[in-house]
């Protein structure tokens, strides 16, 4: 690696996933300090890496962008002369964007037919020892050690602690408390709420 090298990681959505991906973030990190290195999402997602320290710039697009804005992106992408594309997404909206770049793209290759066996015909074809976070990591090339998988990781400002504190002091919430953000955009990866409920009621801390 080389200190003054430029680095672009891309993964559009959504909070769960953005959120496994400060992990191998911190890998690309860690392999090259001095990198200047840009995360590029979708612009809902964006506060949540704000204030990442392992991120120098942080882009964002519209979901709903056109195919001539996504295209015009992708041009404006390989002005940039990225030394290095990680890309975490590989999706269609991914390989549009990188259409122009001419550099090393590393792309996360997705495991499309178990996860259809599993969501659909209920086979599960996985290894046990299968993580997300790992899946990332066999596809960033020769930086990984192959052992190490650091935390995921994600900063939240002392301003946006005080207004959740006022918020939820307004409706009578003190400091013992769990927050849960629900979603999922496939059906086979919801839960009821009666599931949330249970899960909440074996979280509690005992008084």
């Amino acid at each position: 690696m080389y200190p003054d090298q430029k680095i672009l990681i891309i993964r559009f959505s959504s909070l769960g996933d953005i959120v496994l991906a400060t992990s191998p973030l911190r890998t690309v990190r860690l392999s090259n300090p001095n990198a200047k290195i840009t995360f590029l999402t979708l612009d809902a997602y964006a506060p949540l890496l704000e204030y990442h320290p392992d991120i120098d710039q942080l882009l964002s697009i519209e979901r709903g962008w056109s195919i001539k804005q996504l295209w015009d992106f992708s041009k404006h992408l390989a002005s940039k002369d990225y030394d290095l594309i990680y890309d975490f997404h590989n999706s269609l909206r991914s390989n549009f964007v990188m259409f122009h770049s001419k550099c090393p793209i590393y792309q996360l290759k997705k495991p499309r037919l178990k996860r259809a066996a599993l969501f659909y015909f209920h086979k599960n074809y996985f290894k046990k020892s299968f993580s997300t976070i790992r899946m990332y990591h066999d596809h960033l090339g020769d930086i990984w050690d192959r052992e190490t998988l650091p935390n995921t990781k994600l900063v939240v400002s002392m301003h946006e602690k005080n207004n959740v504190k006022k918020l939820l002091g307004s409706v009578g919430v003190g400091d013992d408390y769990i927050v849960a953000v629900p979603g999922a955009a496939w059906s086979q990866k919801q839960w009821s709420a009666e599931k949330y409920a249970k899960l909440f009621d074996e979280l509690k801390v005992p008084t």
